[in-house]
C-alpha cells in the first residue's frame, strides 16, 4: 500500500503510463473479471493469494481510479515481499538453466521428474487445466484450431486405438475419447494424468465411448506391447522430450504398420522446459528436427513436414510432422 497522498500517487501512475507504453494497454482480461485476475496476479507473482487488505486495495483502484491488472502486477513485482522471494530464490552462482548442462548432468528418470515436479506443486490451478482448451478466451481460438488440424491428420475412426503422447492434463485425450476412439494417455507426470482421471469424472464423454487408458511414461519404455496402436499424436509436446532419438524409437515400436503419427507444434513455449536444440533454432529449424528423428528411427517413411495454418491468420502458428509406420520387413 502506498503512504503517500492519494492524488499525489495518481500523478506518478500517470507519469509511469507516459514512460511506459505497455502500461497504457487494457487488459486482455475483462474488467468483471478483475477480482480473479487479480487473485491469479498474486499467486503468480507472490505465489499466495491477496490477503484481504490488498485485494480490497486493488479492486477499489480498479473500479474508481482505472487501474489495471498490468499496473497492479508491476506494483507487485516491485515491493519488498517480490523482491525477498527473488532474493531467496536466487542461487549463489549462475541462476539461469542451460538445458544442455541439465542433459548431461540429469538422468531421463531425473528429468521426468521435473515434469511431475511442476504438475504437482501447480496443482492449486488444477481448475485451469481441467478447462482447456477453454481455459483462456485469448488463447482458445488457436488450441482449439490447432487441434482440429491434428485430428484431421489422424484419419481417426471410432474403435481405433489412438496414443496420446504428452498428454498432460488430458483435455485432447477426452476429445479423442469423444470421437469414440480406445484413448491411450501417457505422461510422464502422474499428477498430470490424474488431472486427466478427474477431468472424466467431472466430464464424461457422452455416449457408450471406450473406456480411456492412463500411462506413465518413465522417459525410456512405454508399457504397450509391439505394433499395440493404431495412431500416435503428439501436440504441442515434442519440444520437452530430453531423449527425442530413443523416444522416437519407442513409439515407433508400439506404432502398428501403416498408422500415422502425427506432431505438431507453434512457436511459442516454455523456456525453461524445452529441450535446448528446440531453443536454438527457428520454426523451420524445428520441422527439421523433427523429421530427422523420423528418419533416424528408421521406422517410418518419409516425414511431411508443413505450416497447417494460413499465414495471415491471428494467433500462433501450427507447424506438422508427421509419418506412416513402415511393415516390419521394411524398417531399415
Amino acid at each position: 500500500m502506498h503512504s503517500a497522498p492519494a492524488f499525489v500517487v495518481r500523478q506518478v501512475r500517470r507519469l509511469r503510463r507516459l514512460v511506459f507504453p505497455a502500461l497504457r494497454r487494457a487488459d486482455r482480461i475483462p474488467k468483471e473479471d478483475s477480482a480473479r485476475g487479480l487473485d491469479l496476479l498474486y499467486r503468480f507473482i507472490l505465489a499466495r493469494p491477496p490477503d484481504e487488505d490488498g485485494r480490497q486495495y486493488y479492486l477499489r483502484l480498479i473500479e474508481e481510479d482505472g487501474l489495471t491488472l498490468r499496473e497492479v502486477a508491476a506494483e507487485i513485482a516491485a515491493s519488498d515481499e517480490f523482491q525477498a522471494r527473488l532474493h531467496d530464490a536466487l542461487p549463489a552462482e549462475d541462476p539461469f538453466i542451460d538445458a544442455r548442462e541439465l542433459n548431461t548432468t540429469l538422468t531421463v528418470e531425473e528429468l521426468a521428474r521435473t515434469a511431475e515436479d511442476y504438475y504437482r506443486t501447480t496443482l492449486e490451478f488444477s481448475d485451469r487445466y481441467l478447462a482447456k482448451p477453454f481455459a483462456d478466451p485469448q488463447d482458445a481460438p488457436g488450441l482449439l484450431g490447432s487441434f482440429a488440424q491434428l485430428v484431421a491428420g489422424l484419419r481417426r475412426a471410432p474403435g481405433l486405438d489412438v496414443l496420446d503422447f504428452g498428454a498432460g492434463a488430458c483435455w485432447t485425450t477426452r476429445c479423442l475419447t469423444q470421437f469414440g476412439c480406445a484413448a491411450i494417455a501417457l505422461d510422464v507426470s502422474a499428477s498430470a494424468l490424474e488431472l486427466g482421471k478427474q477431468l472424466y469424472a467431472r466430464l464424461p464423454p457422452i455416449g457408450d465411448q471406450p473406456a480411456p487408458q492412463f500411462l506413465v511414461f518413465d522417459g525410456r519404455r512405454i508399457d504397450l506391447p509391439d505394433a499395440s496402436v493404431d495412431r500416435i499424436l503428439c501436440f504441442d509436446a515434442f519440444h520437452h522430450v530430453p531423449n527425442p532419438a530413443q523416444a522416437m524409437l519407442e513409439l515407433g515400436r508400439v506404432l502398428r504398420p501403416g498408422g500415422p503419427f502425427v506432431v505438431t507444434f507453434s512457436n511459442r513455449c516454455f523456456p525453461t522446459k524445452a529441450v535446448h536444440g528446440w531453443l536454438a533454432t527457428d520454426d523451420e529449424g524445428r520441422a527439421g528436427i523433427v523429421t530427422e528423428y523420423f528418419r533416424r528411427a528408421g521406422a517410418f517413411a518419409p516425414a511431411t513436414a508443413a505450416l497447417c495454418t494460413p499465414p495471415a491468420t491471428a494467433g500462433d502458428p501450427l507447424y506438422g510432422v508427421w509419418a506412416t509406420r513402415l511393415a516390419a520387413d521394411d524398417d531399415r
